[in-house]
Order: structure tokens, then sequence, then C-alpha cells
């Protein structure tokens, strides 16, 4: 042996051994959660999109990472299935589909399994949103003969109208606000239409956009931190994406091309958007700063719609 080295006994030599083995077992299993090139991918840091595709003929529902990984396909039904939300704790995901006959609202695990009717109406039942407590689903309905904002009680079954008779409630257009209180929406009154809020019990209704007549006003999302809402102006003469303070002031404008993009959706942190554009020719996924900037392809020729960030 060397001299100034210590001399080691069998068990040191064993248990030396035993915690290289084990670093080395961790570090593969760290690069293989990072990919080839050993950096964390984007859809480790920023979770999965659930999105609408029509790649395999049909109207179904798919996951896949902001950084283009690990696609799945959830749903494969002869029905639609469309508008997935993503329940706050990411276990669930609420979509509407017509699988048995008119579209209802049903829920199931982010692998798929686990299918759950939650309406049983001969009516039209879209747009699921999730409270952020989990405990209730706020969604489009047309029971009533006009389309309006019902919420849906999880645990008794329970649903109420919100918004009144004189507001026509738009298509993809609900989501909560993060602080549980409020919904914000686009419906068409008998001469425009605008960004609404609402509170739960029908009360405090704010329209947020201003007169918006022939603008298309459509999709809007709110950031996690409350503090903004993205959504869809026809207002610069084609569908754009844009952000407002709640307050309904500081109006950004995120993207500029001609061609449709929309469908903005936060990702967790409010640090990026997920939408809808077919600048690349088919209509894809792509994410984008909050600002507009750093814009990255996500899908390809998928016939993408209706994205939805995962919470985590």
């Amino acid at each position: 042996m060397p001299a100034g080295l210590p001399r080691l006994s069998g068990a040191s030599v064993v248990l030396a051994i035993a915690g290289v083995l084990v670093a080395a077992l961790a570090a593969v299993a760290l690069l293989d959660a990072r990919g080839d090139s050993g950096r964390v991918t984007a859809g480790e840091a920023l979770g999965l999109i659930a999105y609408v595709s029509t790649a395999d003929g049909n109207f179904e529902i798919y996951v896949i990472a902001p950084d283009g990984s690990g696609r799945r396909r959830l749903t494969d039904d002869p029905g639609e299935d469309l508008f997935p939300a993503w329940s706050p704790d990411g276990s669930r995901i609420a979509f509407a589909s017509d699988r048995s006959g008119d579209f209802d609202i049903f829920t199931m695990e982010p692998d798929g399994s686990n299918l759950r009717r939650l309406t049983y109406r001969f009516s039209r039942e879209t747009d699921p949103s999730w409270s952020p407590d989990g405990r209730s689903i706020a969604f489009r309905s047309d029971r009533d003969g006009d389309n309006a904002i019902y919420l849906l009680d999880l645990a008794s079954g329970r649903t109420k109208r919100v918004t009144p008779p004189d507001l026509q409630v738009l298509q993809t257009s609900i989501d909560w606000s993060p602080d549980g209180k409020g919904i914000v929406f686009a419906a068409e009154p008998a001469d425009d239409a605008a960004i609404y809020s609402i509170a739960l019990d029908g009360s405090d209704l704010r329209r947020v956009t201003g007169s918006a007549r022939r603008q298309g006003l459509l999709d809007p999302s709110w950031s996690p931190d409350g503090s903004r809402i993205a959504y869809v102006s026809l207002r610069d003469g084609d569908f754009e994406i844009y952000s407002v303070q709640t307050s309904g002031e500081g109006h950004l404008r995120l993207t500029e091309r001609a061609g449709p993009d929309t469908s903005p959706s936060w990702s967790p942190d409010g640090s990026r958007i997920a939408f809808v554009s077919d600048r690349d020719g088919p209509r894809d996924l792509y994410t984008m700063a909050a600002d507009g900037s750093d814009v990255r392809r996500v899908t390809e020729g998928e016939g993408a719609l209706q994205p939805a960030w995962s919470p985590r």
C-alpha cells in the first residue's frame, strides 16, 4: 500500500463500493428524467398540457409535455371529446363529450382511466372549469333555453345557475379566478360582446374589457397569481392574444401575425402561455413567454385545439 493512505477494512471497502453504486444509479435516474441532454426538460419543470387533437381522425384528448415529449392519447371514442380542464391537484381532467348522445361533463384520471359522467341532461353541457378547492365545476349549458354558466357541486351533484338571462355566454369562455371568488367569461348582450367577471352567487357582474362589438372576444384565461387575464380579440383585424389587468387597465398585445392565434392557457408559474396557431401550416400547439416573446412549437400537424396547462 502506498505510504500515507489509510488502511481500509473489508467492511469499509464494501460500504464504499455500495456508496459509489448508489450514487451512479441516482445519476442515471436523474439523466433519464432530464432527457439525453442532462437538462431538466420543460415538461418536468412545467407539468403537462392537455389538448384536443384531430390527428387520429376524431376529436380526442391528449397530453404532452411543453417541450413536445411524452405525447399520450387519453380518450378513444367515436364521439367528440372536447374542452379538457385539470383539477387543481392535477389528479383528474374534466371534459365535455357527446359519447352518450348530448354533450355532458365527464372526468377521468390523467392517464385516461376511471371515467365518470357528471351531468345527465338533454342539453349541451360544455366548457368545464374547476374551482380552486376542487369541490365544484363551472360549466356552460343551454338547459334553460339560453347559454348560461352553472355550478356543479361535486359532493351533492346539485347545480345552480350563475349568469343572468340577458347575457349569452360564449363557447370556450369560462375560467375560475385563482382566489375562488369569481368566474371570468365571454358573453354577448343584445348589442355587443365583452369579457366579464361575476361572483359565484351571480352578483358583482363586471365588464373587464370595453365594448367589444365585432371584436370577437373569446377564451379568457386567468393568470395563476390573479393579476391578469389573457384573451383573444379581433380588435386589430385578426384573432390575436392579449392580456389585461383584472381592473380592465393595461392591455398588452401578445401575438401579431396574419392568421388566428387563440386559446391561451397559463403555465402553473405564470411564466408562459400555451396557445393554438396555424402560423406554420396546420393548426398546432405553441407556448410563449407571458410577454409574447420566445414562441416555441409543441406539436406538428396535429389539428390542435383547446390547450389546458396542468397545475403542477
